[in-house]
């Protein structure tokens, strides 16, 4: 997270005041007040984060402490006193007074960015754990901890695996670590690489230039390039080809590539996020992964357990998605528990399927019986052809039936996906090829 201090420095001698803005320059907006009185007149203590002080102001060898003691009532405001004094009994009533440091300025030099980088890793960790709390529904501490070390880190330039089982949440915490850590005019690009063929991704990774192969009909800038400066996320990981793997880890170590079809050279640093809900080190074993390219992409690993290891977060995540589902239901007290019971092989991708389902029914009020899990559907089996069915199928043919109910299928899927083409295809349990027919139909 890009996070900048507002720091005031307070300090009569013209020298030293510039040594200092110099020396934190790169923390934050500095504003330099050369006495008592204009720092009074033109600084809002509530608006600020630190205020380093001379200790001897205007000829006093307590000046500074007249200010700590005017701004006693703003906790959240950081003070840090320098002084070329190590009096014991100044230093002790600067601290009875609430001063945070005291510093020397024969070592300021060696002190004073630690302290500023302490008090970022603070601010950093806060910004973090609220933000998680309010966009990320969960009570698992390991989750919590994992991302929270990430961010007391500096992970920038380097490589993020992510793993757990599929519909955990990994592609919403990669956005949230986006959010977290860059501004918004850095990208977020992200490709799924079980969507694609070999030829297509490396095109979509790499760019290419105009009759590079069949179909490259104009330029097209790849998404490494377009990641500069930001994150590239790629899910599915797992799924790529022994030689994609290689070229991207060069491209990774090197932060440069050649497009498809090009001899000029492309740059880009950006933090890679990878997702998968593969057993890589068993993929490696088994000569399916490459051990270099596993140990390149897994700089720092966050696990994302399943619902059903979580089974406190459920009720959390009922009461989530009811609140920001326009269509209000209400669940009663045996539904709930039926839902918490659920194992939920999907995860929190399932449960927010289910309850959207829920939200399409007639009815408002949901009772156990009105809630159809895959194991329910498993245990009992409607026959197709009821009377209405067969009338309708009779009516248009039974081709046409089909496709309309594949078609239906279709739509469904990708409304309650948001367009996820992997998440349609998992979800309905069949191939990419018969998606793109059905589509294309």
């Amino acid at each position: 997270m890009g996070k900048k201090l507002s720091i005031v420095v307070l300090e009569d001698d013209t020298y030293f005041a510039h040594y200092m803005m110099e020396m934190i320059q790169s923390y934050g907006e500095i504003k330099w007040c050369k006495n008592k009185t204009q720092f009074l007149n033109e600084v809002n203590p509530s608006e600020i984060d630190i205020l380093i002080a001379d200790l001897n102001l205007e000829g006093s060898s307590r000046g500074g402490l007249d200010i700590i003691k005017k701004i006693s009532s703003y906790p959240k405001l950081q003070t840090i006193i320098v002084s070329s004094s190590e009096d014991e009994t100044l230093i002790e009533e600067a601290y009875n007074l609430g001063v945070h440091h005291f510093l020397i300025k024969e070592k300021l030099a060696e002190f004073l960015p630690v302290y500023l980088n302490n008090l970022i890793r603070h601010h950093v960790k806060n910004d973090v754990l609220r933000i998680l709390e309010s966009e990320f529904i969960t009570q698992d501490q390991s989750i919590l901890n994992q991302v929270l070390e990430l961010f007391e880190q500096n992970f920038h330039d380097k490589t993020i695996l992510m793993t757990g089982p599929t519909g955990t949440g990994k592609t919403h915490l990669a956005e949230l670590i986006h959010r977290l850590s860059h501004s918004k005019e850095k990208p977020f690009i992200a490709l799924n690489c079980s969507e694609l063929s070999e030829e297509i991704i490396e095109s979509e990774l790499f760019g290419h230039k105009k009759g590079s192969f069949t179909g490259a009909a104009e330029n097209q800038i790849g998404k490494l390039k377009l990641a500069d400066g930001g994150i590239l996320f790629l899910d599915e990981i797992g799924t790529m080809s022994l030689r994609m793997q290689q070229k991207l880890l060069k491209a990774i170590e090197e932060k440069s590539f050649y497009p498809m079809g090009s001899n000029k050279i492309e740059r880009s640093r950006f933090t890679l996020i990878s997702a998968t809900c593969d057993d890589l080190k068993q993929m490696v074993l088994n000569k399916k992964f490459r051990e270099d390219f596993y140990f390149r992409i897994s700089g720092f690993n966050i696990y994302l357990p399943p619902l059903k290891e979580r089974k406190k977060d459920i009720e959390m995540l009922i009461g989530h998605y009811l609140k920001v589902n326009p269509r209000k239901i209400i669940l009663k007290t045996c539904a709930v528990k039926k839902l918490q019971d659920y194992e939920w092989p999907g995860n929190v991708r399932e449960l927010k399927k289910t309850l959207y389902l829920l939200s399409e029914k007639k009815k408002g009020i949901i009772l156990k019986e009105d809630i159809h899990l895959s194991t329910d559907q498993q245990k009992t089996s409607t026959p197709l052809a009821q009377d209405h069915f067969y009338e309708e199928i009779i009516s248009i043919g039974l081709k046409n039936y089909l496709q309309n109910i594949e078609r239906s299928a279709i739509e469904k899927a990708m409304k309650i996906n948001d367009g996820k083409i992997t998440s349609c295809i998992k979800d309905l349990k069949i191939s990419s090829s018969s998606f793109y027919r059905i589509l294309a139909q």
